[in-house]
């Protein structure tokens, strides 16, 4: 009874709020105490002509705009030139009584008040599509009791002035749909290249499924999530009425089937995949959905250095081009930082937006191979070891796991400088050893890991799972003397009116001591002069690493100087290996010399500050290579930048890749069996090792029809029929 009294003395309290707040408003339209805009322009025609959109822009660090409203798709239509299917689906997922309400559902207030006491937080908000119709022209997104107050008034009055016909063509031509789409007539075309009125029933349950969550339900990046969505809008349609039972499962069992038009790609969407990063932080850090983002009329001012993003680009493109299907791999990403401050100078998610939207700077998390020996070699100096310190290459066993070298050699005792420049996993799982595998992970994430790190043996051979941005990050630390620098990208939030909401302010943190910082770089120095990453030798003080994962899934680069941190990642969504012998030293080493070299060029040499590292004694003259990758940079020429739209040239489109990219099971540990892969610890042939699932892809498939015994879907001829008349609560004392 307790609970019960709650929410009845909740809805209750709603109500007579408006009434208390409002009641002048309600009998005589006079609103007191707060003024309601008035809804003239929500009635007027002209509100179909356009949705009401500010133009929020994206800017890059020098002013430029490299995003803004430019990609919005919108044309009016018509209430007739719809398809029944959708309006069937709308109705029956958004707001069921439609027809018998005047505005506000008070039957949706009860159950939302109902729902949200039970779970404890706000699940439902019971607006009508009236309501929703109303906040999109008249009023401002701030989630208070207010605005809700506000809300409910509009919406009466819309409906004294509009009928029920009316207001659902201007919900249908203003609603967003993501990527730009404002309206059906803008989803229809961008998600099914087809005019609204010609929608499918499967197609219109997808699009019905978007207005609540557009990002969450996008359909080209989400599509396992998209079907699950339209699943339940056929649901609805079940309970609802407009579609037989019968008819669900059939339904159901259809493809997404999307002819796709990305509007993100469109002209003005200079750095799409950055673009969609920023986006995202804006929605999750102020709590905006896609829509709001575009209705706030934000100046988003970054940090994105549009000379280093271009060149970025073209290393990617130009070495994937001059070294085509050679490379055994279909996509590849890339970052940019300055390691003193975090501000992300270049992001580069993928080859071919139009192809996948998928971030690979940021969304992938993939094993980074011999990179995380840096890790454990920056635990051992920072613990007293000394860069000269001996250790053997041989063979050893824990328990069941055997690892190996790349070449499946052993070269004996060598120096710890000798072994991080040769990229040797032996000595690097003999010092995990000695120093606890929790000391390792630790490190990692002082100097800027954030994801889980498992702890055991093969934690330093890369057996866990990263992302570009992180690592990048991580490895900033060392060139930044010890300082780890948390990345940004956004520097300034301004709204219309120019009023800063937000503001960056650099999150320093001390992780390391310079002299442990200091030797790592002069270790690391020697992987690039003489080690492994040989084919990122620039004509400047340089210090990085590679990585290559098991069996050639994932190869990698990371490295610096005193001021600029880039990482490459190479390889292919559906984690399918490439080609033997492909490592972090060959295509990802040679993109990082070419964006290093011709970024610098003109620019003053700048020299790593390694006063206070330990001295490199007894570096051999020679260190031999064991990856000895054959591919090498035929070009010697600078970079040119490319222009905006180069990035999705035809001929580039065998390097896309449509669909999310899968993560792999994490299969390494301490016991896992013999493996002579790359710098991985693990073997193809673990039992236990989950199977890879094929990438879903968005090819447009010919649009199916129900069997002949399969009625096709009810077209409602009318308002559905109204519910039974529900019983008035008791009215409580409050």
């Amino acid at each position: 009874m307790g609970l019960l009294f709650k929410f009845l003395a909740g809805v209750l309290a709603l109500l007579g709020g408006v009434f208390f707040f409002n009641k002048d408003a309600i009998v005589t339209g006079v609103t007191q105490p707060f003024t309601l805009p008035d809804v003239a322009p929500l009635v007027a025609e002209s509100a179909l002509l356009a949705p009401p959109v500010s133009s929020s822009r994206i800017l890059a660090s020098d002013g430029s705009i490299i995003l803004a409203n430019g990609q919005f798709k919108h044309t009016s239509v018509k209430l007739n030139q719809v398809s029944p299917e959708f309006i069937s689906a709308l109705i029956a997922t958004e707001d069921r009584r439609f027809y018998d309400h005047h505005g506000v559902d008070p039957l949706g207030v009860i159950r939302a008040a109902f729902v949200n006491l039970t779970a404890g937080n706000v699940r439902e908000g019971a607006s009508t599509l009236t309501q929703q119709l109303v906040r999109q022209y008249l009023l401002s997104n701030e989630r208070t009791f207010t605005r809700k107050i506000k809300e409910m008034l509009l919406a009466w009055r819309v409906e004294d002035k509009l009928s029920k016909e009316q207001i659902l063509e201007r919900y249908v031509n203003s609603v967003y749909f993501g990527h730009g789409a404002y309206g059906i007539h803008a989803a229809s075309a961008i998600y099914f290249s087809k005019p609204p009125g010609q929608l499918t029933q499967s197609e219109a349950a997808v699009l019905a499924g978007l207005p609540q969550a557009p990002s969450r339900y996008d359909p080209i990046i989400n599509p396992d999530l998209a079907l699950e969505r339209r699943n339940d809008v056929l649901k609805n349609l079940v309970e609802a009425g407009y579609l037989k039972p019968e008819q669900l499962d059939w339904y159901a069992k259809q493809p997404l089937n999307l002819h796709a038009q990305t509007a993100l790609s469109a002209a003005g969407n200079k750095t799409p995949y950055f673009n969609q990063y920023i986006m995202a932080w804006v929605q999750r850090t102020f709590g905006l959905s896609e829509g709001e983002f575009w209705s706030q009329g934000l100046q988003v001012h970054t940090t994105l250095d549009l000379r280093a993003q271009r060149l970025a680009e073209s290393a990617l493109i130009n070495t994937a081009a001059a070294f085509g299907r050679r490379g055994g791999n279909k996509q590849a990403a890339m970052t940019v930082l300055d390691p003193r401050s975090g501000a992300i100078l270049a992001y580069v998610g993928g080859l071919g937006f139009e192809n996948s939207q998928f971030d690979r700077v940021t969304q992938a998390k993939r094993p980074p191979g011999s990179l995380f020996k840096v890790f454990t070699y920056t635990t051992a100096i920072d613990s007293g070891v000394l860069p000269g310190a001996v250790y053997t290459d041989e063979p050893i066993t824990f328990d069941k796991w055997q690892p190996k070298n790349y070449d499946g050699k052993h070269y004996g005792a060598m120096p710890l400088t000798q072994a991080l420049a040769q990229s040797n996993n032996i000595v690097a799982v003999k010092l995990i050893q000695e120093l606890g595998a929790d000391r390792v992970a630790s490190m990692a994430n002082r100097m800027g890991i954030e994801s889980s790190l498992p702890r055991n043996l093969s934690l330093t051979l890369g057996a866990c799972d990263v992302n570009l941005l992180e690592i990048v990050s991580a490895f900033g630390t060392l060139a930044n003397q010890g300082v780890q620098a948390r990345p940004y990208a956004v520097a300034r939030l301004t709204n219309a009116q120019g009023q800063v909401l937000y503001e960056a302010h650099q999150n320093l943190v001390s992780a390391i001591s310079s002299k442990t910082a200091q030797t790592m770089v002069n270790m690391m120095a020697l992987v690039v002069s003489k080690g492994t990453g040989r084919a990122a030798n620039i004509d400047r003080p340089v210090a990085g690493k590679t990585g290559t994962s098991d069996d050639h899934r994932d190869a990698w680069f990371i490295g610096f100087t005193p001021s600029l941190v880039a990482g490459v990642w190479m390889g292919n969504d559906d984690n399918s290996p490439m080609p033997k012998g492909t490592s972090g030293g060959g295509m990802p080493a040679v993109v990082f010399a070419r964006f290093m070299n011709s970024y610098l060029a003109g620019k003053p040499v700048e020299a790593f500050d390694t006063s206070l590292a330990e001295s490199l004694d007894d570096v051999p003259a020679e260190i031999p290579d064991p990856e000895q990758d054959s591919l090498q940079d035929t070009s010697e020429d600078p970079l040119e930048p490319l222009e905006s739209d180069e990035m999705a040239a035809p001929e580039l489109d065998e390097f896309g890749a449509g669909g999310t990219a899968l993560r792999r099971r994490d299969r390494f540990s301490e016991d896992a069996p013999n493996s002579s892969s790359d710098e991985a610890s693990s073997n193809e042939s673990d039992a236990s090792a989950e199977p890879l699932k094929k990438e879903a892809t968005i090819e447009p498939l010919p649009v199916p029809m129900p069997p002949a015994n399969v009625p096709r879907p009810l077209r409602p001829s009318g308002p559905p029929p109204a519910p039974p008349v529900p019983v008035t609560p008791q009215a409580t004392e409050i």
